[in-house]
């Protein structure tokens, strides 16, 4: 009697359960597609020989299951952490995959914008997109929208200040070559001083003014061993920089750009120093003669403090300095040929207090 009694109620916890966890429960959509390969790391389980609503079931019951797998010709079943999003599949013989239905909260906040949905609205379906108004002076790193996923989280999106010449073409559309404000990401917040050149093109580029010209002396002279003195009649050259470019992403100086540089004869990169004037030994002390002062006195920037300088080229010598708030870095190297690079790239960083004065650039409203 108690058997029966116990075999009874295991029947009926088994019939309660089917139910709770059949398809129609947990709504299963159907989808022949998936997002991803199938392999070991998102299959949680393997079943074989069951029913398609056992294998949903399955999937239904295990907190880490997004989607199942289901064979109706061979009653073959996977659950999946994965949701599949590619085609696969054929709905003929059963091959087919099923996601759990989900939805999105409303709208997150989006910081520095306004939203121009109803806030009060939810759930959203996926797929749905709201709206945002970024504030005054910033503008949407992407779209100024963001959609529900089929994860159920949303889409991210950003208000950013404009960081670079082409987004000052996106914030506020008309502008010319000139100085503007800007927001590299690497100043945290502090604005720089930026020349847009070429916004009439697709790609403006960004280049850093400087107030006082940074200038290389490159010598034709040469003496080798420190003996008689002669000339290199194919080397030398006085090269200055006006403007140096810059990468507004990483604040990197790109020295080999020579858009606003001139010279007396051949041009040099940026902040290197070169000479061809002897081979330096430990007895040979009559060089170099190659020289590069970097300046970015007024620009409210200066080159990263951890920056040195090492030779290059044959027998080569280095002698630098650095003034003590680093705004001014002088090069005295050479070699035979040779002289001195940099051994990190010139990334330029924010000098507060030497900041231009905000009328001396353009500040964006993005309206």
């Amino acid at each position: 009697m108690i058997l029966t009694i116990a075999i009874t109620l295991v029947l009926k916890l088994y019939v309660s359960l089917a139910t709770l966890c059949s398809e129609s429960n947990f709504s299963w959509i159907y989808m022949a597609t998936y997002d991803g390969i199938i392999n070991y790391e998102n299959i949680l389980k393997e079943f074989s020989g069951v029913p398609r609503a056992e294998c949903a079931a399955n999937c239904g019951s295990h907190p880490a299951c997004w989607s199942f797998y289901y064979n109706q010709g061979s009653s073959f079943c996977q659950i999946h952490s994965t949701i599949f999003l590619e085609p696969t599949g054929n709905v003929s013989d059963g091959t087919t995959y099923f996601r759990k239905p989900t939805e999105c909260s409303v709208g997150p906040t989006i910081e520095h914008s306004v939203k121009l949905f109803d806030a009060t609205k939810e759930p959203y379906s996926v797929g749905e997109v709201v709206t945002y108004d970024c504030n005054t002076g910033r503008i949407p790193d992407t779209e100024n929208d963001v959609s529900c996923l089929i994860s159920g989280n949303w889409s991210t999106m950003t208000c950013k200040r404009p960081s670079s010449c082409a987004e000052v073409k996106r914030c506020e559309s008309g502008h010319g070559d000139g100085e503007y404000w800007l927001y590299p990401p690497t100043f945290n917040g502090q604005k720089a001083r930026i020349y847009c050149h070429g916004m009439s093109s697709p790609s403006p580029s960004e280049y850093v003014t400087l107030v006082i010209p940074n200038s290389g002396h490159y010598p034709n002279l040469k003496r080798d061993n420190c003996g008689s003195t002669g000339t290199w009649p194919q080397h030398g050259g006085d090269t200055t920089f006006t403007k140096i470019k810059v990468n507004t992403d990483t604040m990197e100086i790109l020295s080999g750009d020579h858009q606003f540089a001139t010279s007396t004869k051949n041009l040099y990169p940026y902040g290197e120093g070169h000479d061809c004037y002897t081979n330096h030994g430990s007895t040979n002390n009559c060089g170099p003669l190659g020289t590069f002062i970097i300046d970015t006195t007024g620009t409210g920037m200066r080159i990263d403090q951890e920056v040195n300088w090492t030779g290059s080229g044959w027998m080569p010598w280095t002698i630098f300095s650095r003034s003590n708030d680093g705004l001014i870095i002088n090069l005295n190297c050479g070699g035979f040929c040779g002289g001195c690079k940099p051994d990190r790239p010139l990334v330029l960083q924010p000098y507060p207090s030497q900041e231009p004065n905000i009328a001396m650039a353009t500040s964006l409203t993005c309206t």
